[in-house]
């Protein structure tokens, strides 16, 4: 595949093209370009993100003001970033141009819901489970030997389609959204409704922290620690479905995506670059903790 090829894919109708603003437009309008056979379009564009991502961090771990310590954070975020550009604009698109613009969107009305909702929530949830990789080098290793039994040594890189053959990475990224969703939910009752004596009116905006459900005693053994292995054929989380609703036969244990006719329609795409970007890093570094004050804590600050 060509990487002119995304250009054509927008001209075909691949690529983003909001109006208007409408909540139930914007959803049907992701879900289209969230479709697979639009996701393939954009392999080239993966790819470039991923080894301007990799060339990034190897010039700061060869860096000697840096100590051999990369900042991966920054260096996550402007990867992504780009990424969702690409997807949202097509190729050719200047980056300083396009940071100008989601700069003032933000400003203005809110956060452009692809740059938005494709960079900051994704990138979060890849720092957190590069941490964890970090807190947990037999877990990082056992990701690399199953990378390894997949694709070999000598492939250019861990491609989409090697992604559904990964069990234990798969594991990991459950176990990683399960500690650690990015994102709260909101829920609007149509209702008035009393919880815990208090009153809340129809149509009240109510968060609810993700993270309580994930960490429920009653439905997680040991639900703050970092097990992946509870999500594979064998594990306590064996079924637990990200599209889980209500009176369907799946109990609802997590939903870091939400649930429901509201739940995020972008899940596809976020799973598919996290499963993507940790793969490969783990590949291409072993990812070991700093020391000092850029040491990891993994305690979620409010």
């Amino acid at each position: 595949m060509e990487e002119d090829e995304v250009e054509g894919a927008a001209a075909d109708g691949c690529a983003p093209s909001l109006r208007g603003g409408e909540e139930a437009a914007a959803a049907q309008e992701a879900a289209r370009v969230f479709h697979p056979s639009c996701l393939r379009l954009y392999a080239p564009a993966r790819s470039r993100a991923l080894r301007g991502l990799v060339a990034d961090l190897r010039e700061q771990c060869t860096s000697k003001s840096n100590d051999g310590v990369a900042l991966a954070a920054e260096s996550m975020h402007a990867a992504m970033f780009g990424l969702s550009a690409t997807m949202c604009f097509g190729d050719g698109v200047d980056a300083g141009l396009v940071r100008a613009m989601a700069a003032t969107r933000r400003s203005s009305s809110g956060p452009s819901l692809f740059l938005g909702a494709g960079t900051e929530p994704p990138t979060a949830e890849l720092q957190w489970i590069m941490a964890n990789l970090v807190k947990h080098l037999d877990v990082q290793e056992a990701v690399r030997r199953e990378i390894e039994a997949v694709v070999g040594v000598d492939a250019d890189e861990v491609g989409e389609e090697d992604l559904g053959r990964m069990q234990y990475l798969n594991a990991v990224l459950m176990e990683a959204l399960r500690l650690h969703p990015s994102v709260p939910t909101v829920v609007m009752p149509e209702d008035h409704v009393v919880l815990d004596g208090q009153r809340v009116t129809a149509g009240t905006i109510v968060q609810f922290p993700l993270e309580r459900l994930g960490r429920d005693k009653t439905s997680w053994a040991d639900p703050d620690e970092f097990q992946p292995e509870r999500f594979l054929a064998s594990g306590g989380g064996n079924g637990v479905s990200l599209v889980a609703v209500a009176g369907s036969a799946g109990e609802i244990r997590m939903m870091p995506f939400g649930a429901g006719r509201r739940m995020c329609p972008g899940m596809g795409v976020a799973m598919l670059h996290l499963g993507y970007f940790v793969a490969n890093l783990v590949r291409e570094f072993e990812w070991t903790e700093a020391e000092g004050d850029m040491a990891i804590d993994l305690e979620p600050h409010v």
